[in-house]
């Protein structure tokens, strides 16, 4: 790219600066030849800035955590021009680097290559073992690099490698190479002799170029992880260029747009407005940096910047499995948060929980609540404790969110034993392909299909896609049941045909069994089809008689029991194409293939309400599941729509339960223990009974009468 020249790069810096005084004579002069030499000897030799410390900085791979042989192997490979993105295989590519090269035939490749995480890499090498053949790359890359691309690409941008036919490069690109690449690899290779003058300068105009395209609000992505990224990349650089007479402007601004970001994209409840845990912690992290970076170097940061952030990291240890890793939701796979919560116990060294997390459950106190709501980002978490073998799900009654949606809504993920047993296959790779529609659908999560149509919510008005208060729900947790209901009313298939309401119910009677009741409400008096799936993480997975049955070798499974219409049917479905996907999740974590998985598809129609209910429990690695038996029971008056079933225990207990139509705020739990009517009646084992009436979650009591376990009536 042309740069600009010498002369324009001395009128913009503030040559009045500390140390910068050889720098000023000579471009007074019009010595730019010695200015130059000047300029780079004061940014090799000066103390402040801070440098950032380069570990604080990980490669996308997470290379740099296995020691200097792991690092030099991998840098080797780069100097070899093996670069590996993006779950990939390694690329060799040429000595000429083309930089929008796209080697896989996946846009995402180039976008990766361009951020340019392989240079930390180089630059741990480098500091480790001194070879100048690592810090030689990198310049010859960095030359290379800026001889080729812009920065300033105008106000289009199109999500793919670089052409000279419109595709360019990406805003959030200049974010990720000034905040987390270019300036520890600057400072990693300043004191080499193979980066010398020219690509000092050349580099440090490449940041002014940087800074510039940043600060235009055009190129601002608020809203989202984007803007965060973007506004962070700003901040580094009016930190480690001061000389600039706009650095003090960067800082400003972006420190503005952050503080901002964090109160329009943080729900009050923590969860960032995308509803992704990936993209959550992207957000957090960036905030972060920002953050660190401004006390590295003495910098002042408004005054409730921190404590802003202790809800995203409340939510990302409320919203965790036993295991500490977060939901695999939207464009995530499950992301494990223990090194975040290392970070939030530093700043929030009070917060007893959060040090429970960061050491990894050996001091500390384990999170209270056991049970947690998020009521804006409409995430309900229903579990029996933290320890690994406990039992937790995980349902999302929530909004579309605001970038990498998919079509999920009234999902379930189940996790018990230590694993994941009803899973969400999470994220697929950023391609046009049927495996990445298939992906963003209903057809591969843990919900309804109406009349062979996923939910369409996507292409609403794009606010409509952030809430400003909770959607309607019902949540209730008591100390032997949790209860949650929410509805999908926003339509199915392209024309998003609204005839059909889709409300679920989940009744969770501690510490191991989920009572999960779909109503299915069309406003017509035709017959729908409906199929409700249950994507088991298992190897095995039989189906006999309505009941579901999975399991791992040796290892732990769920079993899941139906009672619904008399149609209902089982099967299960596992690596299917046709009519539509069915059974798929990325192998292994891998976002670029899929492997069949076996996945229960209960189908069932009706006209008018249709109601099911899914008895679901683990099964630990013993192979024996809790549950005996479930059968049906009769429900008076016959004419409401309601379900009732009586499930038989191996500890030779009896559940009696009833769920019926939210609107009455009516259902019964009856085992003689922990004996409830969520919305109607408690009555715990001692014969303390209360009334709830229930109004989006809240509870009055009241008195009310004893109900025996054999009392199902009204």
């Amino acid at each position: 790219m042309d740069q600009i020249s010498d002369q324009q790069l001395f009128t913009e810096l503030d040559l009045e600066t500390d140390g910068l005084t050889h720098v000023s004579a000579a471009v007074a002069t019009g010595d730019f030849e010695t200015a130059r030499a000047a300029y780079t000897d004061h940014l090799k030799t000066r103390t402040t800035p801070v440098s950032p410390p380069l570990d604080g900085y990980e490669d996308q791979r997470g290379h740099g955590k296995t020691g200097d042989v792991g690092i030099t192997q991998e840098a080797d490979r780069i100097v070899d021009r093996v670069f590996e993105f993006v779950g990939h295989p390694p690329q060799k590519l040429s000595r000429e680097i083309s930089w929008n090269e796209d080697p896989v035939n996946y846009e995402q490749w180039p976008i990766s290559f361009n951020r340019h995480f392989h240079w930390i890499t180089l630059g741990k090498a480098y500091l480790a073992t001194g070879d100048e053949k690592y810090a030689a790359e990198f310049v010859d890359q960095l030359r290379s690099w800026i001889r080729a691309m812009p920065v300033e690409i105008g106000t289009r941008w199109i999500q793919g490698g670089w052409a000279p036919e419109g595709k360019m490069s990406l805003s959030l690109d200049a974010g990720i190479r000034m905040g987390q690449t270019w300036i520890p690899a600057f400072y990693a290779f300043l004191e080499s002799p193979s980066f010398g003058v020219d690509d000092c300068i050349a580099m440090v105009k490449a940041f002014r170029d940087h800074a510039k395209y940043l600060m235009d609000p055009v190129h601002f992505r608020s809203l989202s992880n984007w803007g965060v990224l973007e506004a962070n990349g700003l901040y580094h650089i009016g930190v480690y260029f001061p000389e600039f007479n706009a650095s003090a402007d960067w800082r400003d601004t972006a420190m503005s747009r952050l503080r901002q970001e964090i109160d329009l994209q943080v729900y009050p409840d923590g969860a960032q407005i995308e509803l992704t845990s990936g993209y959550h912690h992207v957000s957090l992290r960036n905030f972060v940096m920002a953050y660190r970076t401004a006390l590295l170097n003495n910098l002042d940061v408004p005054d409730d910047y921190l404590s802003s952030l202790e809800r995203m990291y409340h939510y990302s240890l409320y919203s965790a499995f036993p295991d500490l890793r977060m939901p695999a939701v939207n464009d995530s796979g499950s992301f494990d948060i223990r090194s975040a919560m290392r970070d939030a116990h530093g700043f929030f060294p009070d917060r007893t929980d959060f040090e429970w997390a960061s050491t990894d459950r050996q001091t500390g106190i384990a999170p209270e609540p056991v049970s947690t709501a998020f009521p804006y980002a409409g995430h309900f978490v229903m579990r029996s404790g933290w320890d690994s073998s406990d039992g937790c799900l995980f349902f999302d009654g929530g909004p579309f969110g605001y970038g990498h949606q998919h079509e999920d809504k009234l999902n379930i993920i189940l996790h018990a034993h230590g694993r994941t047993l009803i899973a969400d296959p999470g994220n697929y790779q950023y391609d046009p392909s049927e495996w990445r529609q298939y992906m963003l659908s209903s057809w591969s999560h843990n919900t309804v299909i109406v009349d062979e149509q996923s939910q369409h919510q996507q292409g609403k008005p794009r606010e409509q896609y952030i809430v400003d208060e909770p959607l309607p729900h019902t949540w209730i947790s008591e100390p032997g049941f949790d209860y949650v209901s929410a509805a999908y009313d926003e339509g199915y298939g392209p024309e998003r045909d609204r005839t059909v309401t889709h409300r679920r119910s989940i009744l969770y009677v501690k510490p191991g069994i989920w009572i999960v009741t779909d109503i299915l409400t069309p406003s017509d008096d035709t017959i729908h089809h409906y199929e409700s799936a249950f994507i088991l993480d298992a190897e095995i997975a039989s189906a006999e008689d309505l009941v579901t049955t999975s399991s791992t070798l040796g290892g732990p499974g769920c079993t899941i029991s139906a009672l619904g219409p008399d149609d209902t049917s089982l099967r299960i479905a596992s690596g299917e194409r046709t009519p539509n996907f069915r059974g798929w999740m990325p192998k292994n974590g891998d976002i670029s293939c899929c492997q069949p998985t076996p996945t229960a598809i209960y189908s069932f129609s009706g006209a008018g309400k249709t109601i099911i209910s899914y008895i679901v429990a683990p099964i630990s690695d013993t192979g024996y599941s809790p549950i005996v038996s479930v059968s049906s029971a009769a429900t008076s008056p016959a004419d409401f729509c309601a379900i009732g079933g009586v499930i038989r225990t191996t500890d030779g207990s009896q559940i009696y339960f009833v769920q019926r139509e939210p609107g009455d705020h009516r259902v019964h739990v009856l085992n003689g223990q922990t004996d409830a009517e969520a919305g109607a009646i408690l009555v715990d084992g001692s014969g303390c009974i209360e009334s709830l009436h229930l109004a989006a979650g809240t509870g009055v009591s009241g008195e009310g009468q004893l109900l025996s376990p054999g009392d199902l009536v009204y």
